[in-house]
């Protein structure tokens, strides 16, 4: 970025929404609790299941780094208008490891006011 990273301008409001650091989630590695992640979309990828629903992978990044999110069809069908890259975001979810990746698996989310 040129002049200030996007998510310094509204370090307040992210931290309003009392998230923990996606570094932190990373080193603490913890499936058994849900975490509260605050930060912006930097990419979304969608996808049709093999039972014809979408879904997408987002990768949601905050000034400490970057994580990918899992959202199924589910939590995808209500809230696929916030998908989209540049969206300050506050998300509920569960960590995941599958095939040596770790992901946030979307419980819920919704826009950082």
């Amino acid at each position: 970025y040129v002049s200030e990273h996007p998510l310094q301008l509204a370090t307040e409001k992210l931290a309003g929404a009392r998230p923990t650091a996606i570094k932190d989630i990373l080193a603490e590695r913890s499936t058994s609790r849900n975490y509260r992640l605050a930060g912006m979309i930097a990419s979304v990828k969608n996808i049709i299941t093999k039972t014809g629903k979408a879904m997408a992978f987002v990768k949601i990044e905050d000034l400490s780094g970057v994580i990918e999110m899992v959202i199924f069809p589910d939590v995808f069908a209500d809230k696929k208008d916030l998908l989209v890259e540049g969206t300050l975001v506050v998300v509920i979810g569960r960590l995941s490891f599958r095939n040596g990746d770790t992901s946030i698996i979307c419980e819920g989310i919704r826009a950082l006011k």
